[in-house]
């Protein structure tokens, strides 16, 4: 005949049982704050990211201005700096692309005017295409700044 079995079971003391509980608690509020702290990493080097993009954007403009305004612009200078400013409408917002294409034309009426000035053969054509250079130089140096103002909000690390 078999002899019936016992089930006994073994009960933890009730300190081991909190010292369970607290352990399982701090394990993943462990955990918890790892993931935290692993998406602020993430962020901060998206943000990163995105400000070295933008940042070649503006440096693309700020490059092709002061190209035009200290010698002449090649005849591909318009394309490669389009080139350089097409994600543009990626990284910013709607007024930035019309400001660069602006910015563009600006720069192409300036270096039209010097072209003009080249092959001007009367005086006063000479006279009135240098005043009309030298006005534009002074738009063009001021959209520098408007330049930096505008991409200023764009070319922020935040809490990096």
């Amino acid at each position: 005949m078999a002899e019936p079995t016992s089930t006994v079971a073994y009960v933890l003391p009730w300190w081991m049982q909190w010292v369970q509980v607290g352990g399982v608690a701090f394990i993943s509020g462990l955990g918890a704050w790892i993931a935290y702290r692993e998406s602020r990493i993430a962020a901060a080097k998206l943000n990163l990211d995105l400000y070295d993009r933008r940042f070649k954007v503006f440096n693309a403009a700020r490059e092709f201005a002061t190209v035009a305004l200290l010698t002449d612009i090649e005849s591909n200078a318009l394309p490669k700096f389009q080139a350089s400013t097409i994600d543009a409408v990626f990284l910013f917002n709607e007024e930035i692309e019309k400001y660069l294409d602006e910015f563009g034309v600006k720069i192409l009426e300036l270096q039209s005017l010097k072209t003009h000035l080249e092959r001007a053969t009367i005086q006063k054509a000479q006279e009135r295409f240098t005043e009309e250079i030298g006005s534009q130089e002074k738009l063009v140096t001021a959209e520098l700044d408007v330049l930096v103002d505008k991409f200023k909000p764009f070319l922020k690390l935040g809490n990096i």
